[in-house]
């Protein structure tokens, strides 16, 4: 195969994945939407609960990660790791406006807070699962999540971080 059609092709590729992301738009948009919202009413379940719903990995349902689910995981990991920079201290304050809401019957780190962005971008991972794209296109569509949604993540915890203060949830709390 010579450069200019191994060229072509991945065009080829690119402008299918945009457009089967423009005919999926509205049911990624709502996917993420009702994952986000699933990701307060997890955070918002009881330690027993969690554990219960958890249940338990047998041995049989461990495999190995394929290279594109580990391409995929790794573009999910430092994306997240950007977004989360320099707002530590918002997720924080947000964790314990949270643990205040839920009188300390739970407790909020980085693994239940919904707005961590680890949990925000595996979120929009499982919304990508629904579309038949290759690795390449999902990785172009991870660098648009980013560009649109994450880098926009501190303003979203600044956001909620005010939205809970002004409503007298540990407003005197920086």
């Amino acid at each position: 195969m010579c450069i200019k059609d191994r060229t072509d092709n991945e065009r080829d590729r690119y402008f299918g994945a945009m457009r089967e992301l423009r005919l999926q738009r509205g049911a990624l948009e709502t996917g993420f939407r009702q994952g986000l919202g699933n990701l307060f009413l997890e955070s918002a379940r009881l330690p027993d609960d969690r554990q219960r719903a958890a249940g338990k990995v047998a041995v049989e349902d461990l495999a190995l990660v394929k290279h594109e689910e580990l391409e995929t995981t790794v573009a999910l990991d430092n994306l997240a790791r950007r977004a989360r920079k320099g707002h530590d201290e918002g997720l924080r304050a947000f964790e314990h406006r949270l643990e205040y809401l839920f009188e300390s019957k739970v407790e909020f780190t980085e693994r239940n807070n919904p707005l961590e962005p680890r949990n925000l971008a595996a979120c929009f991972s499982a919304c990508l699962e629904r579309l038949s794209l290759d690795i390449r296109a999902r990785l172009i569509v991870l660098k648009l999540f980013e560009r649109v949604v994450m880098d926009e993540a501190g303003a979203m915890i600044d956001e909620a971080n005010r939205i809970l203060a002004d409503a007298g949830v540990l407003p005197e709390m920086k």
